[in-house]
């Protein structure tokens, strides 16, 4: 898992020497959070929560780099074979309008998809909760030790990485409602858990 956080701070690294970055800024991507969760109405008040959260992201400063990104990050987009990983599929969130997929973003937000993933393999396989939390830690600890990272980064990327996870998981919830209601349960306890 740290081998595959490598992996992918290298990708971030490629990407942006390949098309470029821009400053990023909070507010743009928080408009674009807000109106995906007027896409995906949530229950027991966790939607106006989440807007709270998107409106405390906007007013942030110094939020890193806007640049090219993979856009539908997760475990089902890599391979691994014979001691290395492969990146698959750049076409962006399926759910997602085209001019959204293709959208300049934060690299954080490919590192929030794959951290959902996690969630979502802990579920599927009968894992323990300790199997997710250390396969975020290593996955996190491999892709923040790129130093060819920190003109991407934020000075302080936990804020960040934060206000895109839960961006993720509010897109999953709709995700699931429409293509496999049964899983519904396991975004949404993700949202409860990230707005705790």
């Amino acid at each position: 898992v740290r081998d595959l956080g490598l992996v992918t701070a290298a990708m971030h690294v490629a990407l942006a020497e390949s098309f470029g970055t821009v400053p990023g800024e909070a507010r743009a991507w928080a408009d674009a959070m807000v109106v995906q969760a007027g896409r995906v109405p949530l229950p027991d008040g966790l939607g106006a929560a989440a807007l709270e959260r998107y409106a405390a992201f906007g007013s942030s400063t110094g939020v890193g780099a806007s640049m090219r990104i993979h856009g539908d990050y997760h475990l089902g987009q890599v391979l691994h074979h014979r001691g290395h990983w492969y990146v698959l599929d750049f076409e962006g969130e399926p759910a997602r309008p085209v001019t959204e997929r293709v959208a300049p973003s934060s690299p954080l937000r490919d590192v929030a998809g794959m951290l959902r993933s996690f969630g979502y393999a802990a579920v599927v396989g009968g894992l323990p909760p300790i199997w997710e939390r250390e396969a975020r830690q290593r996955f996190l600890r491999g892709y923040f030790a790129a130093p060819e990272l920190a003109p991407l980064l934020p000075a302080e990327p936990t804020p960040v990485l934060a206000a895109f996870e839960l961006d993720k998981a509010v897109y999953e919830v709709g995700y699931e409602r429409a293509s496999r209601p049964s899983w519904e349960p396991v975004p949404l306890s993700a949202v409860r858990r990230l707005l705790a």
